[in-house]
């Protein structure tokens, strides 16, 4: 499949291990999980869908990780027509590895710029006009932020990214 532009959302989900496959350090692994895709289209009134979705996930290393992802994506799309990567993401560290070519773009989500307003900025009357710039932004961007909170991409984390307005 041919597309110029493709969207990509990662996140990680801390799980508790059991038996055999519990590490010999800690209790819990982070399952990694990876959707990509080229837009989204309109089902119903509020609802939209991910176009061409693909989807990884796994407990590998980072790097490992990142093969898998880039096979999976490579296994329905042309990687040679791609020109722009958008990656959302909460920056973590494996989640930016992906940023490995200069057509790779990283962009905090929603969710997670709002969670670090409200952390470093103390003033509570600056921080709601921050919050608020961030959503304005977001709701305008006719790219990712739109496209991952009408789409839900909530298959990872549906409290933060599954939301219809």
């Amino acid at each position: 499949m041919n597309t110029q532009i493709l969207f990509e959302e990662a996140d990680g989900v801390w799980i508790n291990m059991q038996g055999k496959d519990r590490p010999k350090k800690g209790k819990k692994c982070e399952m990694k999980m990876a959707a990509a895709y080229d837009g989204w289209e309109h089902k119903e009134k509020e609802r939209y869908a991910l176009r061409n979705k693909v989807m990884a996930c796994g407990f590998e290393d980072s790097k490992e990780f990142q093969r898998k992802k880039g096979g999976a994506i490579a296994s329905v799309y042309n990687t040679d027509e791609i020109t722009i990567r958008i990656l959302n993401g909460d920056g973590g560290g494996w989640i930016k590895g992906g940023l490995v070519d200069a057509d790779v773009h990283f962009q905090l989500d929603p969710f997670h710029k709002n969670r670090e307003i409200t952390r470093k900025v103390k003033d509570e009357k600056q921080r709601d006009g921050k919050t608020a710039a961030v959503r304005k932004e977001s709701g305008r961007l006719a790219g990712v932020s739109k496209g991952n909170r009408r789409a839900g991409f909530g298959g990872i984390r549906g409290k933060e990214t599954d939301r219809t307005s």
